[in-house]
């Protein structure tokens, strides 16, 4: 839409328009390769527009840049996360979960904490498979994951190394009991 002259004449609750002085107005909006709409790119005039065709025009040119650097951005996240998270249950992948690792042994080291890992396989997933379909199997390692996360700490990591097998990392134990502790939480969840 654009209006040329008077948009807080036209727009008297617009509040923004009001605060800044804005007297014209051009905007349009920015799609994506699939023609969804992404957001608007908008040109605001503390003065009436003389040529709003010409600015239209240039909009678009801006929009359409705009547009492609906003989905190459986005492209570029969804990559960044695709590479550390397991892409069924959203847990941490083995890459992320190694990462995680290699960072509190330092840390545990200069707090003279020890960090554990701990690992669960779920006994007979194949039969589960087997028997309702890899639709239900995967809603089970779903739930499974959200378990995990609610037993342990903020500060843990859970991940999904493959097929049925999870990862937990404390990173910060004082002695082997506390790792216990939380081991038997975990199988205390009757996960399947």
């Amino acid at each position: 839409q654009s209006f040329r002259s008077r948009v807080r004449e036209l727009f008297p609750l617009d509040h923004v328009a009001e605060r800044m002085g804005v007297e014209s107005y051009v905007g349009i909006p920015l799609f994506d390769s699939e023609g969804r709409v992404i957001g608007p790119m908008t040109v605001l005039g503390c003065r009436p527009m003389q040529d709003i065709e010409m600015a239209e025009k240039v909009l678009k040119v801006f929009a359409a840049r705009a547009a492609a650097e906003l989905e190459r951005c986005r492209g570029e996240k969804t990559i960044a996360y695709m590479s550390c998270y397991d892409p069924l249950t959203g847990l941490a992948n083995k890459r992320l979960f190694q990462e995680r690792v290699e960072q509190a042994l330092p840390s545990a080291r200069r707090n003279h904490k020890t960090p554990a890992v701990l690992f669960l396989d779920l006994d007979r997933f194949k039969n589960i498979n087997d028997t309702l379909g890899h639709a239900v199997g995967d809603l089970i390692l779903k739930g499974v994951g959200q378990r995990l996360l609610e037993v342990v700490e903020p500060e843990d990591t859970v991940a999904r190394l493959g097929g049925d097998e999870f990862l937990v990392l404390l990173p910060n134990i004082a002695k082997a009991e506390d790792a216990e502790q939380v081991a038997r939480k975990l199988i205390d969840l009757s996960l399947i």
